[in-house]
């Protein structure tokens, strides 16, 4: 009887275990993509501001126009 009782908690202290640790390996996984999508967004909105700004292009709504 004492072998069942300490295999349930050692099977539930792993399974624990592994629940936070697959958290914690989520979370780190999608942060470093999440950063990789972010600079590459700011890059492109850096890019299009020079070309604005030394160009003569001006952004619209949604579409860069040159200007007359």
């Amino acid at each position: 009887m004492l072998f069942y009782i300490l295999t349930t908690i050692f099977v539930i202290i792993v399974i624990l275990i592994a629940l936070m640790a697959k958290r914690f390996l989520y979370v780190n996984e999608h942060e470093a993509s999440i950063k990789k999508e972010l600079k590459t967004f700011n890059d492109n909105f850096e890019n299009i501001k020079n070309i604005e700004v030394n160009l003569d292009y001006k952004m619209g709504t949604d579409h860069i126009y040159k200007q007359k």
